[in-house]
């Protein structure tokens, strides 16, 4: 039956599970495969689509793709204008295309030219590079890319063996994708051990190392240089790394930190855009939906002013909580407070529910705590690293109470001493680690288009 038969008497819904069907039972062996502009919407089709392939998006601007198919049968999708639709699905679409895809395309051309180049990406991403070649001097596609990866990550302090691993991928993988977690330190991160085995498992050609540079100009040179497919920013760059962006999104605006950098650009290195966003938010919020904790309208307690208590602020004031940030220095929790009302108050800024955040953000000292009495307290300082300490002290420890949810960002440990002292008292209690696991699994959505179940990444990293 056409598509445009199916549509008219099934509806869209019913096209895209068969849409799904179909390439669920694609062949393993090695084939073609064309697909329409709305399945990769799909984080399903995007990993069964990727699983030990290609993807390549063929960028079309809407008035060249409109051209390609005002004559064609092709049903409507909305009820606007042919033009308009062309524009709105391309450009609500777009984010869809470019983290499902490996390599970026120039579709405006004629036909061969776009047939040519994919035809020699392909032949350039299955030639790996040898030691020869390397030797020769060639200027291969291949060895040009080893070497800028060579420039740029020897030297780079990194754990045992882990750059090894990155130049032996590169070299038979030359055009595949490269992630990387960007701070000063950066060594102790799992996140590269993570996305490894995620890549893995899912059949995706890409690698994740390390980017320990002095400054977050050198992270966004190196991103752009070797054609790096993203990176994962942390301390101390997620504020410094703005502006050597092309673009962040209105949540890391708001927030006022970056700590996932995505690059449009092909491995080439050239013609990309860096678009900044954070999914430390997600980190927060994700958990305390999880959990079944009740939010809207209850009174919050953010202890800490650093970047970790803007990315948990913002989540609960989306979330439509009565927040209050206190810390020992009162002045940086009254600009943290006012930053993030300018930003979702006055901004019109809408909670997860799609309606205006209201509450105002309020500030005090760590004495307040037991003031507010709040219904969830999150630990947003790196009190607590250390076995002995707490960020709750003896006088605020009435705050800890049965039906209080206590949220320890730090995961390290795993149960800190606030969050066995939270259990004891008959608290809700969320680690650390749960917020490291919903923000990794954002950004993997973010880079390749696909989802990770929480289980599956909590079982990676026990």
């Amino acid at each position: 039956m056409p598509i445009e038969e199916i549509f008219k008497e099934y509806g869209e819904a019913h096209f895209r599970n068969l849409e799904r069907e179909v390439i669920a039972t694609l062949p393993e062996s090695d084939c073609v495969v064309a697909t329409g502009g709305g399945c990769v919407q799909s984080a399903e089709n995007a990993a069964n689509l990727r699983h030990d392939s290609l993807v390549f998006f063929l960028d079309v601007s809407p008035d060249v793709s409109y051209g390609r198919i005002s004559e064609s049968s092709r049903p409507a999708l909305t009820d606007k204008d042919p033009v308009d639709e062309v524009k709105y699905l391309i450009n609500l679409r777009y984010p869809a295309y470019l983290r499902s895809s490996d390599f970026r395309i120039d579709a405006d051309r004629e036909s061969e030219a776009v047939a040519d180049e994919i035809i020699r990406i392909i032949a350039d991403a299955a030639t790996p590079v040898s030691d020869s070649d390397i030797a020769a001097g060639e200027d291969s596609a291949g060895v040009l890319r080893y070497r800028k990866v060579m420039s740029s990550f020897s030297g780079v302090p990194m754990p045992e063996k882990k750059s090894e691993q990155l130049f032996s991928y590169v070299k038979k993988h030359p055009l595949g994708s490269i992630c990387a977690i960007a701070g000063r330190p950066s060594g102790h991160s799992r996140t590269p051990y993570l996305f490894n085995t995620v890549f893995e498992r899912y059949g995706i050609t890409a690698h994740c190392t390390y980017l320990e540079k002095e400054t977050a100009g050198e992270v966004a040179d190196t991103v752009r240089s070797c054609g790096l497919r993203a990176v994962s920013v942390t301390i101390p760059f997620k504020e410094d790394i703005i502006p050597y962006l092309d673009e962040i999104n209105e949540d890391a605006r708001a927030i006022g930190a970056v700590n996932t950098v995505f690059n449009t650009g092909n491995t080439c290195g050239a013609g990309g855009r860096l678009i900044g966003s954070n999914t430390d938010w997600y980190g927060v919020m994700k958990p305390l939906v999880a959990s079944g904790v009740r939010v809207k309208s209850k009174k919050a307690a953010v202890i800490g002013a650093g970047g970790a208590s803007r990315a948990a602020v913002y989540a609960l004031m989306k979330l439509g909580a009565d927040v209050t940030v206190v810390n020992r220095t009162v002045e940086r929790a009254e600009k943290l407070a006012a930053d993030m009302n300018a930003s979702l108050i006055e901004g019109g800024c809408l909670q997860t529910d799609g309606k205006p955040v209201e509450i105002p953000c309020k500030a005090g000292g760590t004495d307040m705590l037991r003031e507010i009495m709040p219904d969830i307290i999150i630990n947003a300082t790196s009190i607590g690293m250390r076995a002995e300490d707490t960020p709750v002290d003896r006088e605020n420890r009435v705050c800890l109470r049965k039906g209080v949810c206590v949220f320890d960002l730090v995961y390290t440990p795993p149960v800190t001493r606030l969050l066995f002292e939270a259990r004891t008292a008959g608290c809700t209690v969320i680690s650390g680690v749960e917020m490291f696991v919903y923000q990794a699994a954002e950004q993997l959505f973010r880079y390749f288009g696909i989802r990770v179940d929480a289980d599956e990444i909590r079982n990676i990293l026990r």
